[in-house]
């Protein structure tokens, strides 16, 4: 007789739970809760986006502070709300064109350490997000009707792998390198998303 598990219960994600509580998100709608886009962790800290805007949670302890606390899995998790705005405008100190310069550099460095030329499905890879950066510089200079999801997805996932194969986590300048690419991303993703976005065209000093 083939024996097999009492049970069979996926992994849960006990941050993303903890905030898609915080934003009112029904973890059951696979639909909505996709939307919140796991960024990345930094020691016991757990980044998220979801429309725009930067979220971290971690686990409630001793000098932990943040926004809100929530529980969930009999654990209290502490939510900070990062308006991508404002920390934009004092941790990075740069303008949306050098934001898209943000992005376009770790595309390329995908580009060369990851799909390197010459590869059918590596050129066609980059084509399609060559495509996608180039809609997204139209909509930053006009906001289109409606985001192109699957062109947004196409660079997060460019990112995402040049996180995990070329600028790990766990060394500082990588973190930190990561924490402005994910900024810059974010903020232009919610440029798009938002008409009335009062964002700056110049450079800002600090």
């Amino acid at each position: 007789m083939t024996k097999t598990k009492a049970f069979d219960i996926p992994a849960i994600n006990n941050q993303k739970e903890a905030l898609a509580i915080h934003l009112g998100i029904d973890s059951d709608d696979d639909e909505q809760f996709k939307q919140i886009s796991e960024l990345g962790v930094l020691g016991f800290e757990h980044s998220f986006a979801y429309k725009g805007k930067k979220y971290t949670v971690e686990h409630s302890r001793l000098g932990v502070t943040g926004d809100r606390v929530v529980n969930f899995n009999s654990n209290n998790w502490v939510i900070s709300d990062h308006n991508l705005d404002k920390a934009h405008k004092t941790c990075h100190n740069f303008n949306l064109d050098e934001a898209m310069e943000v992005v376009w550099d770790a595309l390329n460095g995908f580009r060369e350490n990851c799909i390197p030329e010459g590869v059918n499905a590596h050129d066609s890879q980059w084509e399609d997000i060559g495509a996608a950066m180039t809609w997204v510089q139209a909509g930053i200079n006009d906001t289109p009707d409606e985001v192109d999801e699957d062109r947004i997805e196409a660079i997060w996932v460019a990112l995402h792998s040049f996180r995990e194969d070329c600028i790990p986590e766990g060394d500082e300048s990588y973190d930190s390198q990561w924490d402005e690419i994910t900024t810059a991303m974010s903020w232009i993703e919610e440029t798009l998303s938002d008409t009335d976005a009062d964002l700056p065209t110049e450079s800002m000093s600090m």
